[in-house]
């Protein structure tokens, strides 16, 4: 069966590239709101959760897909983007995923895997992971948490003690002291 002429097209891209896409798929920031973007002309190439990436000047700022309307795309920014304007680009940012492994313990880092706690660099030589993870198993099926932990802090080690294994949130006010319970 003869090719058509798109179909020609693409092969000889594709024999030309050097691995980057060609084409990227994108749109237009049409709206700004607090903490969000409203995107035109992306809505049939992103699902929830995709990740995008905002042409600004000289820098590119990542930011993911948080809602999706017949003719919009909201999407939050990953840090504070002062630069971002109306009628910016904006282009899907495929291939965002971590390596984690067992140097990622006691570490911090950012919502893409770079480390921001000043230690230097991470070896990223694990399993490839989404960012977001599917299949996870569901909180009922997971193993007891049964070895305790021992933080040093009286009043959580007698009030609220805490297991190995145990997944453990601090929400509260701002200035009432989270991130010094933390670094105790």
């Amino acid at each position: 069966m003869p090719r058509s002429p798109l179909q020609n097209l693409l092969a000889a891209a594709r024999q030309f590239s050097d691995g980057e896409p060609l084409l990227n798929r994108g749109g237009r920031v049409c709206a700004i709101a607090p903490d969000v973007f409203i995107v035109s002309g992306l809505q049939k190439s992103v699902t929830m959760h995709s990740k995008v990436t905002f042409q600004t000047g000289n820098e590119n700022a990542l930011g993911t897909v948080v809602r999706i309307t017949g003719d919009d795309v909201f999407v939050v920014p990953f840090r504070d983007t002062q630069n971002i304007k109306i009628g910016d680009p904006v282009y899907v940012f495929d291939g965002v995923s971590v390596k984690p492994n067992d140097a990622w313990l006691g570490r911090v880092v950012n919502p893409l895997g770079k480390p921001i706690d000043g230690k230097g660099p991470i070896n990223f030589a694990g399993h490839n992971r989404p960012l977001v993870s599917v299949g996870t198993i569901p909180a009922m099926q997971r193993n007891r948490v049964e070895s305790g932990l021992k933080t040093g802090i009286r009043a959580i080690d007698i009030f609220m003690p805490i297991c190995y294994g145990q997944r453990l949130g601090i929400f509260a006010g701002s200035g009432v002291g989270k991130s010094t319970l933390l670094g105790m």
